[in-house]
Protein backbone atom coordinates (compact mmCIF):
# COMPACT_ATOMS: atom_id res chain seq x y z
CA UNK A 1 0.00 0.00 0.00
CA UNK A 2 2.79 2.21 0.96
CA UNK A 3 4.44 1.62 -2.74
CA UNK A 4 1.39 2.38 -4.03
CA UNK A 5 1.09 5.79 -2.81
CA UNK A 6 4.35 6.59 -3.35
CA UNK A 7 4.11 5.48 -7.28
CA UNK A 8 1.19 8.10 -6.94
CA UNK A 9 3.01 10.46 -5.26
CA UNK A 10 5.97 10.01 -7.98
CA UNK A 11 3.49 10.08 -11.09
CA UNK A 12 2.11 13.66 -9.83
CA UNK A 13 5.26 14.84 -9.00
CA UNK A 14 6.39 13.99 -12.78
CA UNK A 15 3.65 15.56 -13.59
CA UNK A 16 4.06 18.80 -12.71
CA UNK A 17 7.27 19.11 -13.44
CA UNK A 18 6.52 17.66 -16.96
CA UNK A 19 3.73 20.75 -17.84
CA UNK A 20 6.11 23.49 -16.25
CA UNK A 21 8.73 21.94 -18.71
CA UNK A 22 6.73 22.15 -21.10
CA UNK A 23 4.87 25.75 -20.91
CA UNK A 24 8.38 26.92 -18.95
CA UNK A 25 7.91 29.92 -16.31
CA UNK A 26 9.77 33.45 -16.06
CA UNK A 27 11.52 34.32 -12.78
CA UNK A 28 11.32 37.66 -11.52
CA UNK A 29 13.91 38.94 -9.49
CA UNK A 30 12.37 40.05 -6.59
CA UNK A 31 14.56 41.73 -3.26
CA UNK A 32 11.44 41.70 -1.09
CA UNK A 33 8.61 39.28 0.52
CA UNK A 34 5.66 41.64 1.06
CA UNK A 35 3.59 39.72 3.52
CA UNK A 36 0.70 42.14 3.21
CA UNK A 37 0.18 40.73 -0.08
CA UNK A 38 1.17 37.23 0.58
CA UNK A 39 -1.25 36.84 3.35
CA UNK A 40 -3.78 37.54 1.54
CA UNK A 41 -3.98 33.23 -0.07
CA UNK A 42 -5.67 31.65 2.38
CA UNK A 43 -3.11 28.61 1.91
CA UNK A 44 -0.36 31.36 3.42
CA UNK A 45 -2.22 32.72 5.92
CA UNK A 46 -3.44 29.06 7.17
CA UNK A 47 0.23 28.44 7.01
CA UNK A 48 0.98 31.44 9.69
CA UNK A 49 -1.99 30.37 11.78
CA UNK A 50 -0.69 26.74 12.16
CA UNK A 51 2.54 28.57 13.00
CA UNK A 52 1.06 30.69 15.73
CA UNK A 53 -1.03 27.33 16.87
CA UNK A 54 2.00 25.42 16.95
CA UNK A 55 3.74 28.08 18.88
CA UNK A 56 1.30 29.77 21.83
CA UNK A 57 -1.23 26.98 22.29
CA UNK A 58 -0.94 23.67 24.50
CA UNK A 59 -0.06 20.58 23.22
CA UNK A 60 -3.25 19.01 24.16
CA UNK A 61 -4.54 21.62 21.20
CA UNK A 62 -8.85 21.68 20.20
CA UNK A 63 -10.54 22.57 17.31
CA UNK A 64 -12.07 25.44 18.73
CA UNK A 65 -8.65 27.03 19.34
CA UNK A 66 -7.73 27.26 15.60
CA UNK A 67 -11.34 28.27 14.75
CA UNK A 68 -10.84 31.01 16.71
CA UNK A 69 -7.04 32.10 15.66
CA UNK A 70 -7.97 31.75 12.12
CA UNK A 71 -10.81 34.58 12.55
CA UNK A 72 -8.46 36.71 14.21
CA UNK A 73 -6.26 36.01 11.33
CA UNK A 74 -9.17 36.70 8.99
CA UNK A 75 -9.77 39.61 10.72
CA UNK A 76 -6.19 40.76 10.86
CA UNK A 77 -5.56 40.05 7.21
CA UNK A 78 -9.35 41.79 5.81
CA UNK A 79 -9.04 44.98 7.98
CA UNK A 80 -9.87 48.14 6.42
CA UNK A 81 -6.49 50.03 6.71
CA UNK A 82 -8.15 52.99 6.28
CA UNK A 83 -10.27 52.59 8.90
CA UNK A 84 -7.86 51.75 11.06
CA UNK A 85 -4.86 54.39 10.06
CA UNK A 86 -6.75 57.35 11.57
CA UNK A 87 -5.98 56.46 15.20
CA UNK A 88 -2.44 55.19 14.22
CA UNK A 89 -1.29 58.31 12.46
CA UNK A 90 1.10 59.07 15.62
CA UNK A 91 2.39 55.59 14.91
CA UNK A 92 2.71 55.98 11.32
CA UNK A 93 2.55 52.70 9.62
CA UNK A 94 0.17 50.07 8.73
CA UNK A 95 2.09 47.24 9.92
CA UNK A 96 1.21 48.52 13.69
CA UNK A 97 -2.48 48.54 13.17
CA UNK A 98 -2.15 45.32 12.54
CA UNK A 99 -0.62 44.35 15.68
CA UNK A 100 -2.93 46.75 17.64
CA UNK A 101 -5.38 44.48 15.97
CA UNK A 102 -4.32 41.42 17.07
CA UNK A 103 -3.58 42.41 20.18
CA UNK A 104 -7.31 43.54 21.16
CA UNK A 105 -8.48 40.67 19.45
CA UNK A 106 -6.63 38.16 21.11
CA UNK A 107 -7.17 39.93 24.72
CA UNK A 108 -10.89 39.39 24.07
CA UNK A 109 -10.97 36.02 23.00
CA UNK A 110 -8.92 35.21 26.12
CA UNK A 111 -11.19 37.47 28.11
CA UNK A 112 -14.78 35.72 26.94
CA UNK A 113 -12.41 31.88 26.90
CA UNK A 114 -12.55 33.32 31.10
CA UNK A 115 -15.87 34.28 31.29
CA UNK A 116 -17.81 31.63 29.44
CA UNK A 117 -15.78 28.57 29.94
CA UNK A 118 -14.44 29.32 33.36
CA UNK A 119 -11.35 28.37 35.33
CA UNK A 120 -10.89 25.32 33.55
CA UNK A 121 -9.95 27.28 30.32
CA UNK A 122 -7.20 29.61 31.79
CA UNK A 123 -4.97 27.39 29.87
CA UNK A 124 -6.88 27.83 26.93
CA UNK A 125 -6.93 31.68 27.60
CA UNK A 126 -3.15 31.78 27.91
CA UNK A 127 -2.29 30.98 24.29
CA UNK A 128 -4.09 34.19 23.35
CA UNK A 129 -2.76 36.39 26.17
CA UNK A 130 0.61 35.59 25.32
CA UNK A 131 0.22 36.07 21.82
CA UNK A 132 -1.72 39.42 22.48
CA UNK A 133 1.81 40.31 24.67
CA UNK A 134 3.95 39.41 21.82
CA UNK A 135 2.33 41.12 19.45
CA UNK A 136 2.60 44.00 21.31
CA UNK A 137 6.66 43.97 22.19
CA UNK A 138 7.33 43.71 18.42
CA UNK A 139 4.49 46.44 17.80
CA UNK A 140 6.81 48.43 20.38
CA UNK A 141 10.03 47.03 19.07
CA UNK A 142 9.25 48.64 15.36
CA UNK A 143 7.89 51.90 16.71
CA UNK A 144 11.70 52.65 17.75
CA UNK A 145 13.31 50.89 14.32
CA UNK A 146 12.32 51.27 11.12
CA UNK A 147 14.22 48.01 9.97
CA UNK A 148 15.28 45.10 11.83
CA UNK A 149 17.31 42.03 11.60
CA UNK A 150 15.74 38.90 13.19
CA UNK A 151 18.73 38.24 15.87
CA UNK A 152 17.88 41.69 16.62
CA UNK A 153 14.36 41.74 17.04
CA UNK A 154 14.56 38.20 19.13
CA UNK A 155 17.47 40.05 21.50
CA UNK A 156 15.38 43.18 22.42
CA UNK A 157 11.86 41.54 22.34
CA UNK A 158 12.99 38.19 24.35
CA UNK A 159 11.07 36.34 22.08
CA UNK A 160 12.32 33.26 20.17
CA UNK A 161 12.17 33.53 16.48
CA UNK A 162 10.13 30.73 16.01
CA UNK A 163 7.23 32.99 17.53
CA UNK A 164 8.15 36.07 15.52
CA UNK A 165 7.98 34.83 12.29
CA UNK A 166 4.82 34.24 11.62
CA UNK A 167 3.57 37.56 13.80
CA UNK A 168 5.33 39.64 11.33
CA UNK A 169 3.96 37.82 8.22
CA UNK A 170 0.09 37.79 9.83
CA UNK A 171 0.94 41.40 10.09
CA UNK A 172 1.77 42.18 6.94
CA UNK A 173 5.31 43.26 7.30
CA UNK A 174 8.18 43.04 4.59
CA UNK A 175 11.23 40.83 4.40
CA UNK A 176 14.29 41.95 2.47
CA UNK A 177 16.45 38.71 1.68
CA UNK A 178 18.20 38.83 -1.58
CA UNK A 179 21.03 39.35 -0.08
CA UNK A 180 22.76 37.97 2.99
CA UNK A 181 23.39 41.59 3.68
CA UNK A 182 20.39 42.75 2.99
CA UNK A 183 18.15 40.47 5.07
CA UNK A 184 16.03 42.60 7.17
CA UNK A 185 12.68 43.04 8.47
CA UNK A 186 10.34 46.34 7.97
CA UNK A 187 6.85 47.84 8.44
CA UNK A 188 4.95 48.70 5.34
CA UNK A 189 4.36 52.22 5.40
CA UNK A 190 0.22 53.20 5.72
CA UNK A 191 0.73 55.86 2.99
CA UNK A 192 1.63 52.75 0.92
CA UNK A 193 -0.77 51.04 2.24
CA UNK A 194 -3.27 53.21 1.09
CA UNK A 195 -2.41 53.69 -2.26
CA UNK A 196 -2.67 50.49 -3.54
Amino acid sequence: MADDADWEAQKNIDHIIDEVAARGWVDTQLQVDDFAELRMDARFRDAQVAGLYEQYFLPERHEFEWLVLSEIARAVVHAPVTGYVASSVALGVAGNVAFALLKKMCLEAANRFRAKLGTHATERANGFKYLAADAEKIQTFFGQHLKARIDEIERETGIARERIHPLMKLAGLKHYRRDDDACYWEMPMATHQIEN
